[in-house]
């Protein structure tokens, strides 16, 4: 059950990030990035990763990784248009 509940928490974060990429692609516009939420993301990302890999959580371990793939995405998408 437990399983089912983080990857379902993960899957909101996916959502959310995922809106983010897609309004900062409609916009063509970025006022910046902000490293510390980067950085925060990747870290959160790849502890998870390990973490659910250990307890046998399959759910919570692929959606951090899908996670962690969205924030690079979106780290990117803001890199892309920080200067126009």
């Amino acid at each position: 059950m437990g399983d089912i509940v983080n990857a379902l928490v993960n899957l909101v974060s996916i959502g959310l990030i995922t809106k983010s990429i897609v309004k900062a692609q409609a916009e063509e516009s970025s006022k910046g990035i902000y490293w510390g939420q980067a950085g925060w993301n990747a870290l959160k990302s790849v502890w998870s990763i390990v973490y659910y890999t250990r307890l046998d959580q399959r759910y919570s371990m692929l959606t951090s990784i899908l996670f962690l793939a969205a924030s690079v995405a979106y780290t990117l998408r803001l890199l892309k248009y920080r200067n126009q």
